[in-house]
């Protein structure tokens, strides 16, 4: 299956979250708000754009924050507060528009290029989900530290 024909989105949010994808697909769908237009990458249909992988990537935050909490032997209510913290929907759009992301987003059609705050949460999330998919764990905490989620 050939790669989209907006490779230069691709390209652009790999250099920015530090991380280059095996399936570039995964990337694809994880830069895909709903209504975009896109209904499938590489073979996976995508009707909701990247609802689904921004499920998933919230799923990851919350494994790596888990991971870095335990890790760290601190008091079990700093876990949720960390969380809270890093995974906030006001922190995730903040960094999605300070690095850059938000550029690389296919907008819904309807909405004239905008993109939402929403959006922008779901694109972060998604795009840890797509690092996981594509490289595990340790791939989506890279990106996660690269974009200075824990900063």
């Amino acid at each position: 299956m050939s790669l989209p024909s907006d490779f230069s989105k691709i390209h652009t949010a790999e250099q920015i979250i530090g991380y280059q994808f095996k399936d570039h697909f995964i990337l694809w769908e994880a830069l895909q708000a709903a209504g975009s237009g896109v209904n499938g990458a590489g073979g996976r249909l995508i009707p909701d754009g990247n609802k689904r992988l921004a499920v998933f990537g919230g799923v990851v935050l919350q494994m790596v924050v888990a991971g870095m909490w335990y890790s760290s032997g601190a008091a079990r209510g700093t876990y949720s507060m960390n969380l809270q913290t890093v995974g906030s929907n006001a922190n995730l759009r903040k960094i999605c528009a300070q690095s850059g992301l938000e550029e690389c987003i296919n907008a819904n059609v309807s909405q004239q290029g905008m993109i939402s705050p929403a959006v922008m949460t779901s694109t972060m999330e998604a795009i840890f989900g797509a690092a996981f998919k594509d490289g595990g764990l340790q791939a989506a905490k890279r990106v996660m530290e690269k974009l200075g989620l824990f900063s």
